[in-house]
This record gives structure tokens, C-alpha cells and sequence, in this order.
């Protein structure tokens, strides 16, 4: 829907998420992130809602899923696995399921199937 979201900011430094206009490249919104993310964001879209997941760089790393509102990036959920250990590339979305894996060689598989609203369940 012409824009590009952009994970900026190094490893163990604050960093954001960045809602760009794919034609000019402005700015269109920002989140503010405890990490900076090098690893490219997975974007589903799902009845119009677009939804933006990632993990931060840094040990101790923690998998975010953004929404897209229009006008702002808004935090649906995070998740900061109990390994403690560092994220290794990027998030996979499939099947309404979240995947990402750290150092630890731990696979996280986060979904909705708990019932909780926003939350999500960890199937490691």
C-alpha cells in the first residue's frame, strides 16, 4: 500500500521501527524500540489490518508485532523469550503463527490459540 518498514539501529543501542512513503521516502511514523533491529521485518495483511513483527538486536532480545493504523505504529504485542538469548535472523509468519529462533538454538513459535486477547502463546 506504498510503504516500506524499516528496522534501524545497532546491536545493544536503542533503535525503532520506521513507516516510510515507498515512492518519496518520508517519514511517515516511527516506534521506538530498547534495541535496534537489524534483521528485516515480516509484514502480514489480514483483512486490512497490517501488522509489522520483529525482533530486536541485542541479547536478551524480545519479538514485536506493530500495527499499522494509519498514522502510527501501535504495539500489539512483545514477547521476551525466557532463554535470554539472542535473536538469529529474521521473524517467519505462517499460518497466523509467529517464528523466530535465538542463539540458544531455541525455535519460538508464538499464536493467538491461547485465547487471550493481544496475547500470545509460546510453543517452544
Amino acid at each position: 500500500n506504498g510503504r516500506a518498514y524499516l528496522g534501524v539501529g545497532e546491536h545493544g543501542q536503542l533503535g525503532e521501527l520506521v513507516c516510510l512513503d515507498d515512492s518519496s521516502g518520508e517519514l511517515i511514523w516511527s516506534y521506538p524500540l530498547d534495541g535496534g533491529v537489524k534483521a528485516s521485518p515480516a509484514v502480514s495483511v489480514n483483512d486490512g489490518e497490517v501488522r509489522i513483527c520483529f525482533v530486536t538486536a541485542k541479547v536478551d532480545t524480545s519479538a514485536y508485532c506493530i500495527e499499522d493504523t494509519g498514522r502510527e505504529g501501535e504495539l500489539l504485542w512483545s514477547f521476551n523469550p525466557p532463554d535470554k538469548g539472542y535473536a538469529v535472523g529474521s521473524v517467519a509468519i505462517s499460518g497466523g503463527s509467529v517464528y523466530f529462533g535465538t542463539d540458544s538454538g531455541t525455535l519460538y513459535c508464538l499464536s493467538d490459540e491461547a485465547g487471550e486477547e493481544g496475547g500470545f502463546e509460546n510453543k517452544t
